[in-house]
């Protein structure tokens, strides 16, 4: 995934014990309440499961399209359904540049190609007047010369829906709450042509060539007053978190200047606060599966790391390159940030 190529725009038992006896009532410090700050801070996360899962998730390159991704997509629905939490398909076909123009600008082809993908999407509730979205893409970049795993880009954050939506599916004050939550993997974030820009720059189909899923949801999604909604269900969307490249040693998320910014300060807020030490000082505008959803004027940030980009699309984003604690502290920062947004949220 993502940066100098992306940089476009401006700019048990005692667990269970506390649960049970969780509210949602607003603290003085205007913070997460106690009792969900200690739920989200202290629910366990089985590292050696969910390293299991990334290993299963990226023991093959899935690009957009590919046959692998159906593979990817059944992996997610399988774990999804061990939490008994069902799982739908919005399908898709895009229209992507034809590779062979950009190599050979004459030669005697179409312009585009259909590719035919998936978004998966995953309801925790389904009776609250508004929801909120967790994301992340699951797709692999198409890369040349090695195969690609992309463990860390798209495996970690792919990976970290499946422990929310366990964490979500598990909290018994979810009921308090105003909103419902709703997970989203994405197909086809990575650009299908080599660079993310090429579509458009370098194409002569001069189309966008990436954030396919992404877009294809917001552009479905229906006007409800000044808000948007989704299609089936008029639940009002209030807005995504996206977690993006998660699992680097020591993760250090970016200040994204594309992001909301008072979801960020926030964020920045809540990590110092449970002294998670994932941000980092470096602010870059991201161009990534939230943008769809802010050129629509709906709320979203990026929890993305770009301070570690060793193996970004090269060799090397593979399971033994990824921490499990990385990919922990930025969930529990993103399930904390849901909570407090959540809260806010007009009954």
């Amino acid at each position: 995934m993502k940066f100098p190529r992306k940089l476009v725009l401006p700019l048990g038992s005692i667990i269970a014990i506390m649960m049970m006896g969780f509210t949602c009532q607003t603290s003085e410090s205007g913070s997460l309440p106690k009792s969900t700050a200690d739920y989200v801070s202290q629910v366990p996360f089985e590292a050696d499961i969910y390293r299991s899962i990334l290993e299963r998730f990226s023991s093959e390159p899935h690009p957009f399209g590919s046959a692998a991704q159906l593979r990817a997509a059944a992996l997610i629905e399988e774990e999804l359904k061990k939490q008994s939490i069902p799982m739908k398909r919005q399908s898709f076909v895009a229209k992507v540049p034809n590779p062979v123009l950009l190599k050979n600008p004459n030669a005697p082809a179409s312009l585009t190609i259909d590719i035919q993908g998936a978004n998966l999407i995953a309801d925790v509730g389904s009776d609250k007047p508004c929801v909120i979205l967790f994301g992340s893409h699951y797709d692999t970049k198409i890369m040349e010369g090695f195969s690609y795993l992309g463990a860390n880009d798209s495996g970690s954050s792919s990976v970290a829906l499946l422990w929310i939506a366990k964490v979500l599916k598990n909290y018994q004050a979810l009921s308090k709450l105003p909103c419902d939550f709703s997970l989203v993997w994405f197909d086809g974030e990575e650009s299908y042509l080599p660079e993310w820009n090429d579509g458009l720059t370098r194409h002569p189909a001069k189309i966008q060539d990436n954030t396919h899923g992404s877009r294809y949801y917001v552009k479905n999604l229906k006007a409800c007053g000044p808000h948007f909604c989704q299609p089936n269900t008029n639940r009002r969307v209030v807005g995504l978190i996206l977690l993006d490249m998660i699992g680097s040693p020591n993760v250090q998320l970016t200040r994204d200047l594309n992001s909301s910014q008072d979801w960020l300060a926030k964020a920045i807020r809540l990590a110092e606060e449970f002294k998670w030490p994932v941000y980092g000082e470096r602010k870059s505008a991201v161009s990534d599966d939230h943008i769809p959803f802010r050129n629509r004027g709906i709320q979203a940030i990026d929890l993305i790391d770009m301070n570690n980009m060793q193996y970004w699309h090269r060799p090397g984003d593979d399971p033994e390159n990824v921490s499990m604690k990385s990919i922990e502290l930025v969930s529990r920062l993103a399930i904390a940030l849901a909570m407090e947004i959540n809260r806010e949220q007009t009954k």
